[in-house]
């Protein structure tokens, strides 16, 4: 049972609206991880930061996909 409801770009207020209305135009839909990060606004902003980062390092797109899989998966997160 989670213990934050889930936000969309509809039901976030603020700075939280706008960095959950990038993450959902950058990856289309988000899971139950990502679209809880908005009830701080700290927390979408610092996840777009090493989002970023991780796109420029020199891992594979699919290993970094499947990192973040198993990071989710691990965490209990559904998908």
């Amino acid at each position: 049972m989670p213990r934050f409801s889930r936000l969309t770009p509809s039901t976030a207020v603020g700075a939280s609206r706008d960095l959950l209305g990038e993450l959902v135009a950058r990856h289309g839909e988000v899971g139950d991880m990502v679209s809880t990060m908005p009830h701080s606004p700290a927390v979408p902003g610092g996840y777009l930061q090493l989002s970023r980062s991780l796109r420029r390092a020199k891992l594979d797109r699919k290993i970094s996909e499947r990192i973040s899989i198993a990071v989710q998966a691990q965490q209990g997160c559904g998908l």
